[in-house]
């Protein structure tokens, strides 16, 4: 049992953590939406000393990943920075709304003798008997409470979709929202909207609908068409088949409104999305007057049903069931391959995905290679395709070469890199430049704390005197505590300025770098496409594809030094990024896209063991993980994709040449060259383009 011994008179320090309503809740005044400094010394006038403010504004108290300043003082307190008495909030609420909650607060009191105290208890003790059991309902009614809100307003939403009323949202491509005023309301008040057409765009719907319809045209090919429309560029921007394919699937455009499909949860910080049963899903009739006849709807989405059926045979044959009745809400991402989203298009910022080429070839091979995904449907004119195997061997080879260096004859470990010395003295070059360019205040405060010292001094010899007027005693008391408050707090700025030097010093040691080395060594060396990419994601910021064929990986140099990333941002030694680097590189169309945070990967110990790979300091699936540093921090490696000529260009003279000597059919030099008729009928055909004919 933990027994903090807690009394509130003793001079604690202290940090306050903060968070704004909830994107979607009416915002308030700051100064009501957190506990402020003044606030608590008003409030309950302990003499407490305040370290440090953190805050996440609009952002859920459902997450944990999500919210920067959250993750900035777990940070701070785990590695040293703070090392505070006190956390407080306005309310536990405040302090977050997910399960793991209860085990941070557990893992704050018992690894760094922190307590979480609440000004709406009057920061009552939360290690007592009664604190913990108001604890473990607070933290129950801050889960909860996330739960009855969302009841009732999808409630809400309900009535108002059976009652005609638009529920919420943005409106769907070629509708518009038309607003309904209350009647006789002074001052005018909106009653609620309703659906429309949009002049302007709902022809472009029905042109979808009349491509699938008339022509047959599969949603890639309608996109296609579609961004290469000035028109529709101009009045809607670049679409994807997935948009075409939901526009599609919408019963809305038959003037049918279908909602509650799906409810969404937070499992393990990630956002969940699962199906309702049909029973919880309501169906409006006659909501809105239909943009698409419905026989024309019907028989669309007849076509996509067939073809979707043949697609889920297709998948239902390769993948066989495990015979579990129960399914984990939030299993994590597996990849198949370890480059996975650190492959980018340079054109549109894409991640380039792997695709197979389906068929086997007659060595028995599949073919792998990374595309963009916007090239199918129009949106990016990267056709670039990378080979997956190529790529693969020339990244490991080139991570290899830069990060690890060969073991010493006779040696079972490798020696620190030649690079770890040349890296050090950049790191310790841009630390004192970055302190050099603020304002030491070491001189000042001990400057302050000395004369503060004397004056301390001059009050106990004049409080020695035994007929020293009382006023003036209690006047001279309160000065000396004053100045003993002051010269604590001053020692302690001054501690924070050697611990963040210490917290560098920790950090770049030649032994933790050896360490991460290794454990990049045994993971290069395993089969465990998780691993390596949650491994390679440490030291690769992004692997850009040109439309040139170039491609050209970014290495940061300090992937390695686990933490020092966010040492050298958080202290303002980045100046500018490199363009080339970051992720705001824009098109010359104005289409770019912003890349998201990517889905987290499975790692624990049924994928090779190598769960540890993962190092909380860095986030491996922020893709702006390296934004902020400068240019120089990063190995810039350049290779360009090898060309595979054709079978049927290469040998083309020959063929024609053996064709022409021994008067041969096609089946007959299909044998002789072992190809297939269509490879000998595209040689011959190149010889005779070669040659004029």
């Amino acid at each position: 049992m933990i027994k903090s011994d807690f009394d509130p008179q003793k001079p604690y320090t202290y940090v306050s953590c903060a968070r704004m309503s909830d994107p979607g809740q009416n915002p308030r005044s700051p100064d009501q939406q957190f506990i402020t400094i003044e606030e608590t010394k008003k409030r309950c006038g302990y003499p407490w000393r305040h370290l440090e403010s953190y805050r996440d504004d609009g952002v859920s108290g459902r997450y944990l990943r999500k919210r920067k300043g959250f993750q900035q003082m777990l940070t701070d307190i785990r590695t040293g920075k703070h090392k505070p008495d006190l956390i407080l909030v306005d309310t536990i609420m405040r302090f977050g709304r997910c399960d793991e909650m209860e085990a941070i607060q557990r893992e704050l009191l018992n690894k760094h003798g922190i307590l979480v105290l609440a000004a709406d208890t009057n920061f009552a003790d939360p290690s007592s008997e009664a604190g913990r059991a108001m604890r473990l309902v607070h933290n129950f009614q801050a889960t909860a409470e996330g739960r009855t809100k969302a009841h009732n307003v999808l409630r809400g939403k309900r009535d108002a979709a059976r009652l005609g009323r638009w529920p919420g949202g943005p409106a769907p491509l070629g509708l518009r929202l038309k607003t309904i005023m209350k009647h006789g309301a002074e001052p005018a008040e909106i009653d609620h909207r309703v659906l429309e057409h949009n002049p302007e765009t709902a022809g472009f719907v029905v042109e979808m609908y009349r491509h699938k319809h008339e022509l047959g045209w599969g949603s890639s090919r309608s996109a296609k068409h579609f961004n290469s429309d000035p028109e529709f560029i101009r009045k809607v921007g670049h679409i994807d088949a997935s948009t075409i394919c939901r526009i599609l699937d919408n019963e809305i455009y038959k003037g049918i409104l279908v909602f509650g499909r799906v409810s969404t949860d937070v499992v393990d910080d990630r956002k969940v999305i699962r199906k309702n049963p049909e029973d919880e899903i309501i169906r409006v009739e006659n909501f809105c007057e239909p943009l698409i006849p419905s026989e024309i709807w019907e028989e669309v989405n007849r076509l996509r049903r067939e073809a979707g059926r043949k697609i889920s045979e297709a998948r239902r044959r390769k993948s066989a069931s495990n015979g579990k009745l129960l399914q984990p809400t939030a299993p994590g991402f597996v990849l198949r391959y370890p480059l996975t989203g650190l492959v980018r298009c340079e054109s549109c910022g894409a991640s380039m995905r792997p695709n197979s080429s389906g068929s086997v070839s007659k060595s028995g091979r599949r073919y792998v290679y990374y595309m963009c995904p916007g090239h199918p449907s129009g949106s990016c004119m990267n056709t670039v395709r990378v080979p997956e195997d190529w790529l693969r061997k020339v990244v490991i080879s080139t991570i290899r070469k830069r990060l690890l260096p060969p073991p010493p004859d006779g040696s079972e470990t490798a020696a620190i890199p030649t690079w770890f010395s040349e890296v050090f003295e950049e790191v310790q070059a841009a630390w004192i430049e970055s302190r050099c360019a603020q304002i030491d205040p070491s001189p000042r405060l001990e400057t302050e704390c000395d004369d503060l010292q004397k004056k301390i001094d001059g009050w106990i010899q004049s409080l020695s005197r035994p007929d020293l007027n009382p006023d003036v005693r209690r006047l001279i008391e309160s000065q000396v505590a004053d100045a003993t408050a002051r010269q604590t707090e001053i020692k302690h700025e001054l501690d924070q300025l050697d611990i963040s030097d210490q917290n560098l010093a920790d950090t770049i040691k030649p032994e933790r770098v050896q360490d991460a080395l290794h454990r990049l060594t045994e993971v290069l060396a395993c089969a465990n496409p998780n691993a390596m990419n949650a491994e390679l994601a440490l030291h690769i910021d992004r692997i850009l594809v040109h439309p040139d064929r170039r491609v050209v990986m970014h290495t940061c140099r300090l992937g390695a030094f686990d933490g020092l990333v966010e040492i050298l941002i958080g202290n303002d030694v980045a100046t500018s990024a490199d363009e080339s680097v970051t992720n705001a590189t824009p098109m010359e169309n104005g289409h770019r896209i912003r890349p998201r945070r990517r889905a987290k990967l499975r790692l624990d110990g049924d994928l090779g063991g190598n769960g540890h790979v993962y190092r909380k300091s860095q986030d491996v699936h922020d893709p702006d993980r390296f934004a902020g540093l400068p240019e120089n921090w990063f190995w810039r490696d350049e290779f360009e994709i090898p060309w595979k000529r054709c079978w049927s260009k290469t040998h083309a003279g020959e063929v024609a040449r053996v064709r022409s000597e021994e008067n041969l059919s096609l089946a007959k030099l299909a044998e002789r060259f072992n190809k297939s008729i269509p490879t000998i009928r595209k040689a011959l055909k190149n010889a005779a383009d070669s040659n004029g004919h």
